[in-house]
Formats: structure tokens, sequence, C-alpha cells
């Protein structure tokens, strides 16, 4: 019998599936291989975005394999319930998360130019 994962994805996970080209395997195998940035999202940081989930909640950027689609970043949030981590958010790289992302590492901005 399968263990089961430690890494869940709730529905609105896989809202952009379709039109990204994705799957949660591929999604796990990004935040695996292709992991550029993360960052647990303090609340108390007014630049953080609204997100409704329990905290602690991460946000992610990965880099996206070569047959999907977009821009080559996706935006991964997940949070922390209990022994198992589940991934609540996947979708290309939006100017939300961007300018969060500029904020707080001072290396973005050379990753990202590095794709466009």
């Amino acid at each position: 019998m399968k263990a089961e994962s430690p890494i869940r994805f709730e529905r609105s996970a896989r809202h952009h599936y379709d039109e990204l080209s994705l799957s949660d395997s591929i999604v796990l195998e990004m935040i695996a291989k292709g992991m550029i940035y993360y960052a647990f999202l303090d609340p108390k940081d007014l630049s953080t975005p609204e997100v409704n989930r329990p905290l602690p909640v991460i946000f992610l950027t990965c880099w996206m394999p070569p047959d999907t689609l977009g821009s080559g970043i996706a935006e991964i949030l997940l949070y922390l319930d209990g022994n198992h981590t589940t991934v609540f958010h996947v979708e290309q790289l939006t100017q939300v998360w961007e300018r969060y992302w500029r904020a707080h590492d001072p290396e973005a901005g050379e990753k990202l130019r590095a794709l466009r």
C-alpha cells in the first residue's frame, strides 16, 4: 500500500493547472528541484499580501519546467498543517508577489533579469 504524501494540495492550488500545463507531481518537482526563494510570511509585515490560511504560511518562487506554459517562474503558497504541508496556491508569478519577493530578496531583480 502506498504511503500518504506529507504534502497535500487544496483544490484552490489546482485552479491554474490547465492553463500552465501543471499537475501535482510537476509542482512537487518544482519545489524539490526548482526553488528559487522562500519566506515564512510575517503577518506584521505591511508589505505581505493578505493570505487567509493558518500560520505559518510559506511563499515560494520556483522555476517552471520548460514544457509548462507561462513566465518561467511560479508563485506557490503553502501552510503547515500538523504533520502535513498543504499547498493552496500555484500560479505564474503575479505582480503582487513579485513586489513582495523584490522587497525581501536582494537577488530577486537579478534572477528575474536572467529570465527575461
